[in-house]
């Protein structure tokens, strides 16, 4: 972040979510759920629209052989001191799972900050490899306990368009 400390975005709440959230001046506004979107918020936006153009298979590792070691594991392959294929189905998948999630994380952020177009975090489809439906909801009912309806609404209609499409 700006100030130095770290931010970190997560998938679901972290155990010091849930013990904050458990505090009584948390529970009234969605509990874990709230510490987390509030955590998450010092993550720095930029990084967001950075994060939409992420190739995995494009990375860095502090040395080349945990790279082809960490590429090839993503893909299937037994050999993982191959040299990996440039292109691949998984790392299509996890490229855009990873999008999703980076999207998801900053959702609130960007709201509060007028960004959601900027960034286009609406434009992003779900991986159809994750179950993503009751991620949709969750946020549904954290943004409406913390009274954001608007986001509220945004999240439950995205719920049930997935819901209803599987």
């Amino acid at each position: 972040t700006e100030t130095g400390s770290v931010a970190i975005l997560s998938s679901g709440t972290m155990v010091s979510d849930v013990d904050e959230g458990n505090l009584p001046h948390w529970q009234h506004c969605g509990g874990a759920v709230a510490v987390k979107a509030a955590r998450e918020k010092a993550f720095p936006l930029e990084l967001i629209a950075k994060g939409r153009e992420i190739l995995l298979e494009r990375g860095e590792a502090s040395k080349e052989v945990d790279r082809l070691r960490i590429l090839n594991a993503i893909i299937g392959s037994r050999d993982l001191q191959a040299p990996p294929p440039t292109q691949h189905v998984e790392f299509d998948s996890l490229n855009q799972a990873l999008r999703w999630r980076l999207a998801q994380a900053c959702w609130e952020q960007a709201y509060d900050a007028s960004k959601v177009d900027t960034l286009r975090l609406r434009d992003l489809q779900p991986p159809q490899t994750m179950s993503i439906a009751d991620d949709c909801a969750e946020l549904a009912r954290a943004f409406n306990d913390q009274a954001k309806y608007e986001l509220s609404m945004e999240f439950f209609e995205k719920s049930l368009e997935i819901r209803l499409k599987t």
